[in-house]
């Protein structure tokens, strides 16, 4: 039985629709190895990226509201992965600017 994510909990990020570090945890345990990349194409509050950085797996997190990929991004370096851009787990990617797209493309991004 793993509880769902209450206000008191340290994982709490704030997100309505947070999920369990220990239930993505088990997942991504049994479903990849260290090193392999994880895709997230609805990154919400950042869990699964963050589960990944913390396993030894790539990450890429998809988010559309810039509000909630800030507080990714933030969870990430409190994580001590690197920032949107670099090279490693935790990337995101923005698509508001023009030739965004072909410049995220081009360093290995997905847009968001």
């Amino acid at each position: 039985h793993v509880p769902r994510v209450c206000g008191t909990f340290r994982e709490r990020t704030g997100h309505p629709c947070q999920m369990p570090e220990a239930i993505l945890e088990r997942i991504l345990r049994v479903a990849t190895n260290p090193g392999d990349a994880v895709l997230d194409p609805f990154a919400g509050s950042g869990t699964t990226l963050a589960v990944a950085a913390r396993l030894g797996r790539r990450a890429v997190g998809i988010e559309l509201s810039e509000q909630y990929a800030a507080g990714i991004r933030q969870r990430l370096r409190e994580l001590g992965s690197p920032p949107a851009g670099a090279p490693g787990p935790g990337r995101i990617a923005k698509r508001n600017r023009p030739g965004a797209a072909k410049a995220n493309r081009d360093r290995g991004l997905l847009a968001r």
